[in-house]
């Protein structure tokens, strides 16, 4: 989908809605603070669900090059398996390889967050696809109770 882009005003309400866990807050707190300073105040909030076996693709976050300033992630409670969320540079589909991998161990329970920000972007030169994998190097998405869920936050390259 190509970049519809709003004041970071409205990217921080939205955020509100979906980050409430402390470390996660501050981090976006942070982002903002260097975004207002950056004078970069045009952004986009992307909600990321459906990114399992059930969804019908992956989840295009962008299919215009763009950069990736925040990937927010929280795995379900009751989930025990393992999973790999991936970002891959392509316009729609994600790699087997992706170029930004969090991996959440099943062992350890589920409910677990991530927050990776990037004050500067991260640049990807064609798009940005996510899906929920089963392995490292597989292509085999994870099962809807597993996947994690959250919001990405990009903007323009």
């Amino acid at each position: 989908m190509a970049l519809t882009l709003e004041r970071l005003n409205l990217v921080k309400q939205r955020c509100r809605m979906d980050a409430h866990k402390p470390g996660i807050v501050e981090n976006l707190r942070a982002l903002w603070k260097h975004m207002e300073q950056a004078g970069q105040l045009d952004m986009q909030f992307l909600p990321i669900y459906g990114a399992d076996i059930t969804g019908a693709a992956d989840v295009v976050l962008a299919n215009v090059p763009c950069k990736l300033y925040a990937l927010v992630l929280e795995k379900p409670a009751a989930s025990t398996v393992d999973v790999w969320s991936k970002i891959s540079n392509h316009i729609s589909a994600t790699e087997a390889h992706g170029d930004i991998v969090v991996n959440f161990v099943g062992t350890g329970g589920g409910g677990r967050t991530c927050a990776l920000i990037f004050p500067d972007g991260h640049i990807f030169s064609a798009g940005a696809t996510f899906c929920n994998h089963t392995a490292n190097d597989g292509t085999t998405r994870s099962a809807r109770v597993d996947a994690p869920v959250g919001f990405a936050i990009v903007g323009a390259a």
